[in-house]
């Protein structure tokens, strides 16, 4: 999976929009669910482990490219 290391423009101009004062409300949500998945980790079962390690890798990656979109915009541009 390549994930966010191969976006392109307009993808990173999306990304770095996330960061936006009218997109803080969601930006948010989904820091609370990454905090929320790793407490949850915690106590996971080994059922649940992998799912949960799936989606907080997710989480991340996704929080990651966000902080790091505009750098990656003026780098595409």
């Amino acid at each position: 999976m390549k994930g966010f290391n191969t976006v392109d423009l307009p993808v990173a101009q999306a990304l770095n929009r996330m960061k936006s004062v009218e997109m803080r409300p969601l930006l948010e949500f989904f820091k609370n669910l990454d905090t929320q998945t790793k407490d949850a980790l915690i106590r996971a079962d080994s059922d649940t482990f992998a799912r949960l390690q799936g989606r907080a890798a997710l989480l991340q990656e996704f929080l990651n490219a966000v902080e790091t979109s505009t750098d990656v915009v003026d780098k595409l541009r």
